[in-house]
């Protein structure tokens, strides 16, 4: 038997190069030409044995010589056989295949032939058909990752970079990371809703590193069975069992003592308490039949409270005399003089963070033939979410909740091959994730809130009081406001099969996808009440200032739930031709459509002011996606790829959730206030008000109601637990006179000619084999957008006087936000309307984005055990709803994103996730300096350009702006020529006047220290500092008195850089968005607007509440280093 090694098996390596589909899959192929004496050899046997498990697959070549086997497990290795009557048979030993690859693998027999040859190498990086990294199980022991996440595997392929500052999300050549797709056997892994802006489902990630077999990570995945994602793929497939038993246990280390303390100048107090171990374990149950394979991991360790009361230990102290004497006297009222029972709580030191991880695999070679397994996954996270705490506030237990997750996930799959030529995928997978938010006390209670003022403020500068008088903070307890009604559970169901035809130089692929999905999502803020009480002595009298209740008109909150399912239907085709041995050409096609009979509930309100409803879904709505690539050896060094594709789905759930619990006609609210001075809206002087009106007293409203809602609290047996009568049947319309369901309520809705959103994706790459081994890769990137979602206000009115509309000093279109009066209106030509400040918020699309990625690549291995690797990337991005990155609600989708030169229109420019330039390292090294245990160092380096951020101006007044005419908080700062003041007002500068001298020259110092240009200033126009990260891991084998097994030391220290020098290393940055000024309409003087005058004028603007700082937001944890110990036993 000979065996060759060296440049002979790096000879069949180029044959086997991969065709990489990329496909939602969770397998592997291998495909080839027999020949012999040069010509194509019909009827050869080819049998691909996987020797660890022995599972075997045979096939036949056809009468071109072709064969072509599918459905086979990823990894290895492999040994391929072929023969053939008169010829010798041919071995080919030690092949390893990559997830969803067909390896490229052609045999030449002869008469006298070398009977085995052994591939050396199995190439975790495949660049054949796209953007793709693989990391096969030891490369996944090399990544340093401290928290156990698999977005830390991702982090090594060049086109991705990850926020660390805020949710850890990955952004894949330029993808938002809500939009990218995460696999595990087949089975979504990633966040179905959209609620979990980082990506992952729960807080540790859904899987064990210990339970991957391989993990790859795709910017341009174009094979048709790809759907449900716009941004990028990560596809992880679990280990299986083998002939032989394997396990793995671990414990990772860690405490105060291996964590940083300095960051900068700045000292960090550390409490930490880690229990973090696990284990895997796999092996036959019937050899060469059926083989298991599990794994298990815990997360254990104390969160701290860093702000509490003064003297008690916390890193920060309550300021604005909230003290424990406070806490302890309004705990000792409620406890005493309320006729309620409830577990108020108090200020805990620490609070538990746990997380478990489940997987059980099971695989049967039912014959050579027939191939079957099933995996089981579940992970399980809790923490706590203080709600509210902070320095002004003391916000008790009971104030917070536990934020649990749950996923689980099952997968059945079933691997066929019915003829050399047909093999078929079968696949049925089941899904369930829930989302609790559960406070510390129970959810049935009111949110509390009690200034620890002694006594009321009885000259507020309003008719009513919301908030403490200056110099005071608040005590809170009971369930957060948004807590009182808030579940989500998500079920979801797939079933796919796929059959593959190969005839000579084509395999064909069709198939279906079939998805079905339920989500039931209650969210009702308010539902249980919401009081607020302006001094100690009104809590001990049980009086309070203001309650707010919204709810079901049902009373049952769960009645306004997003409560509803549908399918989501594919088919794709797909033909992939070997047009010669060294060109390969793929293209098909993709067609997803919607069928949802649910639908939410109409609005007669709207459809009138419309003309059309807010029924409408995504039933219906269709996609067809065409997708092509090419790939061509151009000789045995140098391979290039190419592919265009469409590709749609992945957009948060939550987007398309809205319309049914926003639906303005489901839910009633009232916010009852007490008046201390008289007002219109008041039912008389000292008496009370209903705030959903602002001039006159609210229809049915009275001073029983008011009474009812903040008098004699202290005596109201039910208090926190219900609502009193009178103010429920005010709230559902049951009073004389009351008007229920309001008219003008927020809605919500997709617009009529809605369309699904896409994103048009093209690559170029090509790999170079230099010199000596040295290896170049470059890559290219390019995305469109189309049919993206925006959101629009469709109440908002263009403002007309006479006929003409009318501009901001800076030239936007102005909209009608002018509170005046009929007369004053008619008396100035005002022929526009002013919709109030509530909206009719419509998704609407827009083709309007665009991002293109360049990289490139150098790599080499060395015969000394060193590998290394460094590259650059360049990276530019355009979107319009910045919204989508971060956004669940109506405020974030629309309120709080940049406007453009149009007020009412999202801002286009510059996206979120835009990284300019970044450079990454890497550089390993592995030797066994005694017997065979293995010493390996791995270092992972990496310089990015610093995240976008930007400034904005806002209208002096909240609602819908009397400046702008819009309800959105965000417009782009307009900066105004400031070489110069008037020669007449110091304030003045230009078209703009300043408040006072000290928002003039905060506003000038500004401008100066950020760089900020004259005019309209662009979206995002500025960048944060460039941010450095090392990471460095050290691991040890050591011999045990076992053969075959081995005991393993590691270090993983993230964030290297703090450990060498604490001013290195820091995660800190702006927030997105600014405001830098309040604005308001002046005249050409400065002088304040008439209202019956000039009052719809606006030819100059004010500025005020220039902030009088504008700091960093730091990470913390990121910004410090972490040494994490780990000891593992492995067999």
């Amino acid at each position: 038997m000979q065996r060759l090694a060296g440049g002979a098996a790096l000879g069949v390596l180029a044959l086997a190069a991969a065709s990489a589909a990329y496909a939602q899959e969770t397998t592997s192929a291998v495909r080839g030409v027999v020949t012999a004496d040069g010509a194509p050899l019909a009827g050869a046997t080819v049998t691909i044995l996987h020797t660890p498990s022995g599972t075997r697959s045979t096939t036949v070549t056809d009468a071109s010589g072709a064969y072509d086997a599918r459905g086979l497990r990823v990894g290895g290795p492999y040994d391929i056989t072929v023969q053939s009557g008169s010829y010798e048979p041919k071995k080919l030993t030690g092949v390893y295949l990559s997830l969803a690859e067909t390896a490229r693998v052609d045999v030449e027999l002869a008469s006298t032939a070398v009977e085995e040859v052994l591939i050396t190498a199995s190439g975790t990086r495949d660049n054949e058909s796209g953007p793709k990294t693989v990391l096969n199980r030891d490369a996944i022991e090399g990544v340093v990752s401290v928290a156990r996440d698999v977005r830390d595997l991702a982090r090594r392929d060049l086109l991705v970079s990850q926020n660390i500052r805020n949710d850890g999300g990955i952004s894949i050549a330029g993808s938002n990371p809500r939009t990218n797709r995460i696999t595990i056997d087949g089975v979504s892994a990633q966040d179905p809703y959209g609620l979990e802006t980082g990506g992952l489902p729960t807080a540790r990630g859904p899987i064990s590193l210990d339970a991957i077999e391989q993990f790859s990570v795709a910017a341009v995945p174009t094979d048709v069975e790809n759907g449900s994602f716009t941004g990028g793929a990560l596809n992880i497939v679990l280990r299986s069992g083998g002939n032989k038993f394997h396990g793995s246990a671990f414990y990772n280390y860690l405490n105060e003592g291996l964590v940083g303390k300095h960051i900068g100048t700045t000292r960090v107090a550390q409490m930490i308490s880690q229990k973090n171990f696990g284990g895997f374990l796999s092996g036959p149950i019937w050899r060469d039949k059926l083989f298991f394979a599990v794994s298990y991991e815990k997360y254990q360790t104390q969160d701290t409270t860093n702000t509490g009361p003064a003297g008690a230990g916390f890193a920060n102290s309550f300021t604005n005399n909230v003290t424990q004497a406070a806490i302890d006297q309004i705990v000792g009222i409620y406890n005493t003089n309320y006729a309620s029972d409830y577990e108020v709580g108090t200020i805990l030191r620490t609070t538990p963070v746990v997380d478990k991880k489940y997987s059980a695999k099971i695989d049967w070679n039912i014959n050579d033939n027939h191939r079957a397994s099933l995996t089981y996954r579940r992970a399980d996270s809790v923490f706590t979410s203080r709600t509210d705490l902070g320095s002004t506030t003391a916000a008790l237990d009971s104030h917070w909740y536990d934020a649990s997750y749950r996923d689980e996930g099952t997968t059945l799959e079933i691997n066929s091959d019915w003829t050399k030529r047909l093999s078929t995928t079968l696949r049925a997978t089941y899904r369930d994730w829930v989302k609790g938010q559960m406070p510390k006390s129970g959810q049935n209670f009111s949110d509390i809130t009690v200034c620890v003022a002694p006594n009321a403020d009885t000259s507020p500068t309003n008719s009513t009081i919301q908030s403490c008088a200056t110099g005071f903070g608040t005590v809170r307890f009971g369930p957060d406001l948004n807590r009182h009604a808030n579940r989500l559970d998500i079920q979801e169901a797939v079933f796919q099969g796929t059959a593959t035809y190969s005839l000579n130089e084509h395999v064909f692929k069709l198939g279906y996808q079939g998805s079905k999905k339920e989500v039931f999502n209650v969210f009702v803020p308010n539902s249980r009440g919401t009081y607020y009480f302006d001094s100690i002595a009104d809590f001990q009298a049980g009086r309070a200032s203001s309650l707010t209740y919204s709810n079901s008109v049902t009373g049952n909150a769960d009645d306004a739930a997003a409560d509803f399912k549908y399918w989501l239907h594919s088919v794709y085709a797909q033909d992939a031709i070997d047009v010669t041995d060294d060109i390969k050409v793929t293209a098909g096609f993709r067609y997803d459509w919607i069928k949802m009979d649910d639908k939410p509930g109409e609005n007669p309100n709207f459809v009138s002011r419309t003309k059309f409803t807010n029924t409408k879904t995504l039933d219906g709505l269709g996609i067809l996606m065409p997708r092509v690539s090419a790939n061509w050896k151009v000789n045995d060094r140098i391979k290039v790829s190419a592919g265009l594709g469409l590709f749609s789905g992945g957009q948060p759930e939550v987007l398309f959730a809205t319309p049914f619990y926003n639906n303005g006609y489901q839910i009633a609210g009232a916010t009852i206030r007490r008046c201390i001075t008289a007002a219109a809206n008041c039912t008389g002087a000292n008496g009370y008000l209903e705030a959903s009106t602002s001039s006159a007293v609210t229809p049915g409203f009275n001073a029983s109601v008011g009474s009812a809602a903040l008098d004699n609290l202290n005596s109201f047996a039910k208090f926190g637990y219900e609502i009193p009568t009178l103010v429920r049947q005010f709230q559902e319309g049951k009073l004389a006179g009351t008007p229920g369901i309001n008219p003008n309520n927020e809605v919500i809705a997709l617009s009529p000619a809605f369309r699904l959103p896409a994103e048009w994706k093209l690559y170029f790459n090509g790999s170079w084999d230099v010199w000596n081994g040295w290896r170049l890769d470059a890559q290219y990137v390019a995305t469109q957008a189309q049919n993206a979602v925006t959101f629009v206000d469709y109440r908002a009115q263009p403002l007309t006087v006479n006929g003409q509309q009318q501009y901001t000093p800076d030239g936007r279109p102005r909209y009608d936000g002018l509170t005046l009066t009929a007369q004053q209106r008619a008396q100035q030509g005002i022929t526009s309307t002013n919709p109030g400040d509530n909206r009719d918020l419509i998704a609407v699309n827009t083709d309007k984005g665009e991002a293109f990625t360049a990289a490139v690549g150098l790599s080499k291995s060395f015969r000394s055990g060193v590998d290394f690797a460094v590259g650059y990337a360049r990276q530019n991005i355009d979107e319009s709803n910045a919204g989508l990155r971060f956004g669940t609600t109506a405020g974030s989708l629309y309120n709080s994103v940049p406007a453009g030169m149009d007020p009412a229109r999202d801002a286009y420019g510059r996206g979120l996730e835009e990284i300019k330039n970044r450079y990454k390292l890497e550089l390993g090294y592995r030797k066994k300096f005694f017997g065979d245990n293995e010493t390996r160092i791995s270092l992972f380096g990496e310089r990015t350009t610093g995240r976008p951020f930007g400034f904005t101006m806002q209208d002096a007044a909240s609602g819908r702006s009397q400046v702008f005419g819009v309800n959105r908080a965000a417009q782009l700062l307009y900066v105004p020529d400031l070489s110069a003041a008037s020669a007449t007002n110091p304030l003045q500068y230009g078209n703009v006047f300043f408040s006072d001298a000290a928002n003039r020259d905060r506003f000038i110092a500004y401008v100066n220290q950020f760089g900020l240009k004259q005019g309209v200033l662009e979206k995002y126009s500025n960048r944060n500092k460039d941010l450095s990260r090392l990471d460095l891991q050290l691991s040890q084998e050591l011999p045990t008195l076992v053969d075959g097994h081995k005991l393993k030391v590691q270090v993983d220290i993230r964030n290297l850089l703090n450990l060498i020098d604490r001013d290195w290393g820091k995660v800190e940055e702006y927030s997105d968005g600014t405001t830098l000024a309040r604005v308001s309409c002046v005249t050409s003087t400065g002088a304040a607007l008439t209202p019956g005058v000039n009052g719809a004028a606006c030819p100059a603007y004010q500025y005020s509440n220039v902030p009088t700082a504008i700091t960093k937001s730091r990470n913390i944890s990121q910004s410090l280093w972490y040494a994490q110990v780990s000891l593992r036993y492995e067999f």
